[in-house]
Parts: structure tokens; C-alpha cells; sequence
């Protein structure tokens, strides 16, 4: 299931964290990008120590409107970023 955690954002930020019990999780990123990318973030500690999740030897980002399907070995809260926003940028991500 969907929880939305970003919604029109024109700026660059950091949407809410969504806790993953871990195994397959979905990511969707739709929207005006205006040369913004969005990456995926987790957090395994509990504490305030994110880190980039990578597909392969590259970093989950979004950069055109599209869903991706990861698997996560373990339980972890996962975010989304955006950088790079411009004055056309408004996106919306769902984890």
C-alpha cells in the first residue's frame, strides 16, 4: 500500500519518513521535475543517520515520473529528497 509523503512540493525537501517492515517496496514519483531529482533515502539506526539506497552500483533517484519496485532486506524508514528544484518543479512521491 501507497502513503503519499510528498505532495505538489516546488522546493527542494525531505518528505516524512514511512517505516518498511522490510522485503519488496514500491516508490512512485510523478510530476513536473523542472531538473529536480528525487532520491530515496533509509534509515536503519533509528536515529538521524539517513543513507542513500542504491539500485546496483547507482543511487535510487527519480529524474522523469515513474515507479520502481526495491527490495529492502530489513526493517528501516524510507524518505525521499529533493534537490535541485526549480521554478517549475511540483512533484508528488508515494512510498
Amino acid at each position: 500500500m501507497f502513503t503519499q509523503v510528498l505532495t505538489s512540493a516546488t522546493t527542494n525537501v525531505t518528505s516524512t519518513a514511512v517505516i518498511h517492515s522490510g522485503g519488496e517496496v514500491d516508490i512512485a514519483v510523478n510530476g513536473v521535475f523542472g531538473g529536480a531529482s528525487v532520491a530515496l533515502q533509509a534509515n536503519f539506526t533509528g536515529v538521524d543517520t539517513w543513507v542513500p539506497v542504491s539500485e546496483g552500483t547507482a543511487a535510487c533517484a527519480f529524474t522523469v515520473s515513474l515507479i520502481k519496485t526495491l527490495k529492502v532486506s530489513r526493517r528501516c524508514q524510507l524518505r525521499l529528497v529533493i534537490t535541485g528544484a526549480t521554478g517549475t518543479t511540483s512533484l508528488n512521491g508515494w512510498i
